[in-house]
């Protein structure tokens, strides 16, 4: 994680995920939190990483692929959609709190 972060910032919510599908559409998210800041890490593969923000109901569509890292603020919706198999570590300076989740499609 050291190398990812390159950083100080401490890791309170740690996850590892993957899309484990050979065909492309498999999603992961369509929601958004309150209070958490979460961040990316994309292990292996390609994926469209959709964001829609519920206030303006602007939309974006950001193709991400391994080695990126990725930054999504608190009240953007996200979600991820595969191009094909994917691994992703998800890491927040913020806990898991399933009350922060709030269901909302970003495609």
């Amino acid at each position: 994680m050291a190398q990812i972060l390159n950083d100080t910032m401490s890791v309170r919510h740690l996850v590892y995920w993957d899309l484990n599908s050979d065909e492309a559409g498999a999603m992961r998210g369509n929601h958004y939190h309150r209070l958490k800041t979460e961040q990316y890490y994309i292990l292996k593969g390609k994926l469209d990483l959709l964001l829609l923000d519920p206030e303006t109901g602007e939309r974006a569509v950001r193709p991400v692929n391994a080695g990126d890292r990725i930054t999504v603020a608190p009240g953007v919706a996200h979600a991820f959609r595969s191009r094909g198999y994917a691994q992703v570590l998800e890491f927040s300076p913020d806990p898991y709190d399933a009350s922060d989740t709030v269901p909302c499609p970003a495609e």
